[in-house]
């Protein structure tokens, strides 16, 4: 966004440029000389010293190159102000789209914090109980336990999923978010 900002900051001063060129130059000069030597029968010293000051006045005639080179620079502007604009809207919109993400990340993982990975957990104690009571076979209790191993599976991956949205928020707005 700073690199966008400053490019159209960039556009405007050359317009500005562009602009002040066509407008008068004003020179103003002086100058202090001594001249040491025979000139045309008179002899000069150190201590004779020549002034000349000088006033200038610089009108362009022509203006049309620089109002071509003005509109160019103010279509120029328009552009680069344009594409400011559409990159604000992009980044907008890609801010937008990482907050409902990072929302949905949020309500799946409270789902799992809340009930699925506490059940998981409570049936694989169970599971445990009853097989060491003799109240399940084996098959039956690999698979509770592979159901609930297979919770917990997808808790760490929704997990994962919030943190990987976090970082992503916290990358798009350069500001630590909770």
């Amino acid at each position: 966004m700073a690199l966008a900002q400053q490019q159209v900051e960039i556009a405007d001063q050359e317009m500005k440029l562009t602009r002040a060129q066509t407008l008068p130059d004003i020179s103003l000069g002086y100058s202090n000389q001594s001249f040491i030597g025979t000139i045309d029968q008179a002899v000069y010293t150190s201590s004779d010293r020549f002034q000349v000051f000088s006033v200038g006045l610089s009108i362009p005639i022509v203006f049309q190159p620089f109002r071509a080179k003005t509109n160019a620079a103010k279509v120029m502007t328009r552009q680069k102000e344009a594409e400011f604009q559409s990159f604000q809207k992009q980044l907008e919109g890609i801010f937008e789209q990482a907050t409902e993400d990072w929302e949905r990340q949020k309500s799946n993982l409270s789902y799992f914090e809340e009930g699925a990975n506490k059940n998981a957990q409570l049936i694989q104690e169970q599971s445990q109980q009853a097989y060491d009571a003799g109240e399940l076979d084996y098959a039956a209790y690999w698979l509770s336990l592979q159901n609930a191993l297979e919770t917990q599976g997808n808790y760490l991956k929704a997990l994962n999923e919030y943190n990987q949205s976090v970082i992503r928020l916290e990358y798009l707005s350069a500001i630590p978010f909770d």
